[in-house]
């Protein structure tokens, strides 16, 4: 599953400082049936999604200032879609504080909370996806959990999931108790995090920042940095492990696996060490 961000990524990112102020008003929708798949498309947002044990989807937003929509909404055939309405272009209007993003107009007092409360149960699949802002994901069970940020923080926890994608551009994630067969986790500039995971296969990596792994268990474990550092502690044996670094072996040195049940590879790279280590 490949999510969609908004088209204005970067730019959403010069302009982040902007978004900040008074919250307007909230209005709640609830699902009038069952459902099995949930998108979210946003542009600026701090986005919750959360269980609870019965009752129907609902979703918990707030409108414009002037009282026009800001979310299209809507349930078809179990997939609720919450979606950005892109706002028509109206350059004359526009000051100095006005900014853009994705067809979207934003003044510096809009600031727009997003709770999403699911019923407690297995969805066959998840997809978050905001460009400036933050992901607070808690309790979720899905066949495939996408979540995507181009700026912001993204935290996962408490999550079942076949497959788990997690991705920044810019900011740090973090994985906290999390059962899943496939972990996906990658920020091209900020710290990544993974406790207490339980997985088949984990990768997790980054450009420029920290990758740190503690008490995860997996059969299989990629992770890689072009500069940054990678530590952490691995539970049981895993069958494969792959070390990868910007920079060529020369400038680095492997230790050996050590005999025995607590097992180590570190590996110097050119910007900066990496560690890891197998613990039963």
């Amino acid at each position: 599953m490949k999510i969609r961000l908004p088209a204005a990524l970067f730019g959403a990112a010069l302009t982040a400082a902007l978004l900040c102020g008074a919250a307007a008003p909230q209005k709640t929708y609830q699902a009038d049936g069952p459902v099995t798949c949930l998108e979210i498309q946003e542009t600026a947002s701090e986005i919750t999604l959360q269980v609870k044990e019965s009752g129907p989807v609902t979703v918990e937003y707030t409108d414009s200032k002037d009282g026009q929509p800001l979310y299209d909404i809507r349930l078809e055939e179990g997939k609720l879609t919450v979606e950005r309405i892109k706002q028509p272009s109206d350059e004359d209007t526009e000051g100095p504080a006005m900014i853009r993003i994705d067809g979207v107009r934003y003044d510096n007092e809009e600031k727009f909370p997003l709770t999403v409360t699911l019923p407690r149960q297995a969805y066959e699949e998840i997809a978050v996806a905001v460009a400036v802002g933050t992901v607070d994901v808690q309790g979720v069970e899905a066949q495939e959990l996408a979540v995507g940020a181009a700026v912001g923080e993204i935290s996962i926890r408490d999550v079942r999931a076949d497959a788990l994608e997690v991705g920044a551009a810019v900011g740090n994630l973090e994985l906290e108790r999390v059962q899943a067969g496939q972990v996906e986790l990658g920020s091209a500039v900020g710290k990544v995090k993974a406790q207490d995971v339980q997985a088949d296969e984990v990768s997790t990596g980054t450009v420029l920042g920290t990758v740190k792994l503690d008490g995860v268990q997996a059969d299989k474990v990629n992770t890689g940095m072009v500069m940054g550092i990678i530590q952490g502690k691995l539970l049981g044996d895993a069958d494969e492990y792959n070390i990868s670094t910007w920079g060529l072996p020369r400038f680095g040195k492997k230790k050996q696996l050590v005999p025995g049940s607590e097992k180590s590879v570190n590996f110097a790279s050119m910007f900066g060490p990496v560690t890891l280590y197998f613990k039963d």
